[in-house]
């Protein structure tokens, strides 16, 4: 048998029972954090693209659990837990700045027939480079997420 060679190393482990405080958070996060959500979507599964409706829904249901009568019985899956986190993060750092008076409304123009046609690009499978750019520049003007 070869010898091995073991090391130690330390690692940190979080009490995920804990909620972390006192944060303090640009608001340009919310925006980042809303292209990355876009950038996945858009590199995803065409199956995962298309439970994505069903997806947050559960995570609806997950925010608005009283989590002071215990643990949801809802269960993610991997690709769920990723975009749940981005989508929390996102919702919370929005609902922060709204309550801290950091957002102003603005009203946007878009061109409805160019939103339909890139989501059946989309839903028929057609993700190139230059469709996935398009989408991103779409969801910052738009605020997706």
């Amino acid at each position: 048998m070869a010898d091995q060679d073991l090391r130690k190393r330390t690692v940190y482990v979080y009490d995920y029972t804990k909620t972390i405080k006192n944060l303090e958070i640009n608001p340009s996060f919310i925006d980042s954090l809303q292209k990355i959500t876009s950038k996945k979507i858009i590199a995803s599964s065409t199956e995962d693209q298309l439970r994505l409706p069903e997806t947050i829904q559960k995570f609806t249901t997950l925010m608005s659990h009283d989590h002071k009568k215990g643990q949801s019985d809802i269960i993610l899956d991997e690709w769920e837990q990723e975009m749940y986190t981005l989508f929390a993060l996102v919702q919370y750092f929005k609902y922060e700045a709204n309550a801290q008076g950091l957002a102003t409304e603005k009203e946007v123009e878009y061109d409805g027939a160019e939103l339909q046609a890139m989501t059946a690009k989309i839903v028929g499978g057609d993700i190139s480079p230059e469709l996935a750019d398009e989408v991103n520049k779409l969801a910052s003007t738009l605020k997706v997420v």
